[in-house]
């Protein structure tokens, strides 16, 4: 449970990208963010993954009341591949800064569903 600990503060720290300039950095940035938060729910449920799974179907599995983020950011996932692979432009700063904050908010439902897990349990 440390190192599930320790991602969690890691990914907490990447919900700071907010100060990164360019819009379509940050837009890939949070992305990346919720990815590691959404393997960090993963690594903490009980069985084994065996092959390659989309994470946000893996999420939406492992973790169904969770399922409506994993849909959310499972839909994004195109988007962030178009962007990184060059087309920077399609994103601006509304965008961004809009999903940086669904970013925190993820990462506050996580935090907050996995403390009323551990004191339930």
């Amino acid at each position: 449970m440390a190192s599930a600990t320790s991602r969690m503060m890691e990914a907490q720290e990447l919900a700071t990208i907010g100060c990164i300039e360019h819009p379509a950095d940050r837009y890939m940035a949070a992305h990346r963010a919720a990815e590691q938060l959404a393997l960090v729910v993963i690594s903490g449920t009980p069985g084994r993954v065996r092959g390659r799974h989309d994470v946000w179907e893996l999420l939406a599995r492992r973790a169904p009341h969770l399922a409506e983020w994993a849909a959310f950011f499972g839909y994004l996932s195109t988007r962030v591949k178009v962007v990184a692979a060059g087309e920077r432009a399609i994103v601006g700063e509304r965008e961004a800064d809009d999903l940086v904050r669904d970013l925190e908010r993820f990462l506050t439902d996580i935090s907050r569903r996995t403390r009323v897990r551990r004191v339930v349990s």
